[in-house]
């Protein structure tokens, strides 16, 4: 029997980068596809959010969207931040945001983000996803959030 591949992405935590590849088509693979646009896209900042910065970044595709509603995440915030547990715990929030939109439409029952400190600059993602059929897909990230020169203690 032969097994159908498309392109999907992948998190490659050395390069900091998505990378396209060839993948089963399987329901794993777009959720991981998924979690890794919603995750490393940057999300579109609001005045109220960082009213110092000029470039409020966000995803081309946010010029459909209604009002401050933007795809991605605000991860990107946090890259000037020192790598503390409120950090840490900031960072969490903003992937569990930037996620939630796969319960509230549907496609997942349930979906849990936990964040845990990798000194000095590093932030490991911990996403447990409930499928609509009760199985459960993990998924762990490894990204860099803040920045070195801010220390990260």
């Amino acid at each position: 029997m032969t097994t159908t591949t498309v392109l999907a992405l992948t998190w490659n935590a050395e390069t900091q980068t998505a990378e396209l590849i060839e993948a089963d088509d399987t329901l794993e693979t777009y959720l991981r596809s998924a979690v890794i646009m919603s995750l490393f896209t940057d999300g579109r900042a609001t005045e109220d959010e960082e009213p110092e910065i000029k470039d409020r970044r966000g995803y081309w595709g946010d010029i459909d969207l209604d009002g401050d509603e933007s795809l991605g995440s605000k991860l990107w915030l946090h890259r000037r931040s020192k790598l503390t547990t409120d950090v840490a715990n900031q960072v969490r929030d903003e992937a569990q945001a930037a996620l939630d939109w796969l319960v509230e439409y549907g496609h997942v029952s349930a979906l849990a983000v936990t964040a845990e400190r990798q000194p000095p600059d590093r932030i490991a993602y911990q996403i447990d996803i409930t499928l609509l059929d009760g199985e459960t897909l993990s998924m762990t990230l490894e990204a860099t959030t803040a920045s070195t020169s801010a220390g990260g203690n």
